[in-house]
């Protein structure tokens, strides 16, 4: 399976930055992602990429089109992919337990993720068909040992996922990328209910709408994650942009 990272072509540090934390996984691929600063908005309206009035930074719309046309590319090409955003930890034995998490799934998985942001929630299906388990975490905790993931090796389980926020990491099947282009486009100007947080969230990234989907389809979440982030506001591309 293809490991590609998307990364702007003028954020040079934080692609040094990933392929430092990530240098013993081997062949990732470069997505020179866009810019959005460069899209025309009015041209994404007019395509039905987007609904008039969304409220993404250029930042977020940059990232969500990136998103994007590496879904089209799953589809066109037959061939499920890896994803990673470029602020995205893999563990030390990612290859082999990733590879061993999807020979579990079943044969029309859609999506898997490998982590998720960690000042959400994570709900999935702990007991098939009996209850699900809402996950919390500590952001400044897993910050603070981020540095030791590298050289962990974890043993994770895939779980049928209902809802969370964040896609540093995941998996995708051209059956699971022809869904969401489908269920996700135009990109919405509304909110979204989070069942972890007990409240709405306005749509501000393409996470947000992904959340709301992952109920409907075959997907899934690694726990625990073989995939982490350390989610710095300070330091995101998508919000600063």
């Amino acid at each position: 399976m293809k490991y590609i990272v998307i990364n702007r072509d003028c954020d040079q540090d934080r692609y040094s930055e990933f392929t430092s934390d990530n240098s013993h996984i081997s062949d990732i691929r470069k997505f020179s992602a866009i810019d959005g600063r460069h899209l025309d908005s009015r041209e994404l309206i007019q395509n039905n990429i987007i609904e008039e009035y969304l409220n993404y930074t250029k930042g977020a719309l940059g990232s969500a089109m990136s998103h994007l046309l590496l879904w089209n590319a799953v589809v066109e090409n037959n061939e499920p992919a890896c994803i990673f955003e470029d602020d995205a930890m893999l563990c030390g034995n990612f290859a082999e337990e990733s590879e061993a998490i999807i020979s579990q799934l079943p044969k029309n998985w859609d999506i898997i993720l490998w982590g998720n942001n960690y000042d959400t929630t994570l709900t999935f299906e702990l007991l098939p068909g009996i209850s699900h388990c809402i996950s919390q975490f500590d952001q400044e905790s897993l910050r603070k040992g981020a540095h030791t993931f590298r050289n962990m090796n974890v043993r994770s389980l895939p779980f049928k996922l209902f809802q969370t926020l964040g896609i540093c990491g995941y998996a995708i099947s051209p059956a699971g990328a022809r869904n969401l282009i489908s269920q996700t486009l135009p990109l919405p100007d509304r909110s979204f209910y989070h069942v972890g947080l007990d409240r709405k969230l306005r749509n501000t990234s393409i996470d947000h709408v992904m959340a709301d989907h992952y109920r409907k389809m075959n997907a899934f979440t690694s726990f625990p994650p073989l995939c982490i982030t350390k989610n710095e506001p300070g330091k995101s591309t998508i919000l600063r942009s």
